[in-house]
Parts: C-alpha cells; sequence; structure tokens
C-alpha cells in the first residue's frame, strides 16, 4: 500500500530494511505500484496485474481461495517500542498493536440491535470471527459508556 498515505504502507521502510532492502533505492530500480487501500492490492494480484502484493492479513483472508497467503515473520515486522512510524496523518508513533474501534451512534435507528451488535464483536465469539479473518485480539477495553468515559 502507499507508504505515504497508508497505516501499512509506513511500515514498509521498515520492514524491508529489516530483511537488508533498501526501500528507497528500491523504488528507485522497480516499477511499484501502490493504491492507499490494501484490497486494492490484493485484486491487482489476484487478477494478474501484478506478482505480489504486501497487505493486512483480513485483506488476503478474504482472498485465500486465488491468492497464495506469505505472512511476513514476526521478527521482521517493526518492533513496538523501538522502531518508530509514521502515521498516515504525518506524526511519528512508536508502534503499538493499532486498534479497531467500536462505537454505536445516538441517532441509530436502532440502538438497541446496535448495541447487541457490539457487545457480540467483543465477545469470545465475536472475537473468533475477528481471528478468523486474520485480526489479532489482545483484550477489549471499554473505555466509553453511553457518551461518558469510564
Amino acid at each position: 500500500t502507499d507508504y505515504k498515505k497508508s497505516s501499512l504502507g509506513r511500515m514498509m521502510p521498515t520492514i524491508f530494511k529489516k530483511v537488508g532492502i533498501d526501500f528507497k533505492e528500491l523504488n528507485r530500480k522497480k516499477r511499484i505500484n501502490i493504491h492507499k487501500k490494501g484490497g486494492y492490492v490484493a485484486n491487482m494480484v489476484k487478477t494478474n496485474n501484478g506478482d505480489v502484493g504486501i497487505c493486512w492479513n483480513a485483506i488476503a483472508k478474504l482472498r485465500e481461495e486465488t491468492l497464495d497467503i506469505i505472512e511476513i515473520p514476526q521478527n521482521q515486522l517493526p518492533t513496538p517500542q523501538i522502531d518508530a512510524v509514521s502515521s498516515a496523518t504525518g506524526k511519528s508513533f512508536f508502534l503499538t498493536p493499532m486498534r479497531v474501534t467500536i462505537a454505536t451512534l445516538k441517532c441509530s435507528t436502532n440502538p438497541e440491535a446496535s448495541k447487541r451488535f457490539a457487545e457480540f464483536l467483543t465477545s469470545p465469539e465475536g472475537s473468533n470471527c475477528f481471528c478468523e479473518f486474520g485480526f489479532t485480539m489482545i483484550k477489549t477495553i471499554k473505555l466509553y459508556e453511553n457518551g461518558k468515559a469510564l
């Protein structure tokens, strides 16, 4: 993905450095198609418009019947609290697990169903669904309820 506009793309120089490849030099020598969306990258490979792509596990998992998925070894990924990575917002952060936020809206036409769905997503069964599609569940943290910080 785009190494200037996406979270995963921002990690590329660090990932390549850990395997001994100069990312800037690689980009000068090779024609590398980039896109801000991992799904587009995976579809390029799926439709034979690219040889290889790097995307999140969850994106590849949706196409696992037509793609060979090769995990990047943990020791080649940026190390939390050591490798600083700049986000798509232009700010640099020490890499920590990326979090997905679940929220419901007050203006929802069915707030009770929204709440039940959010509760399902944080349940053991919901966590298993996330894991099945390539996400890693560490733990769930409830920070707000009914618009108030806990």
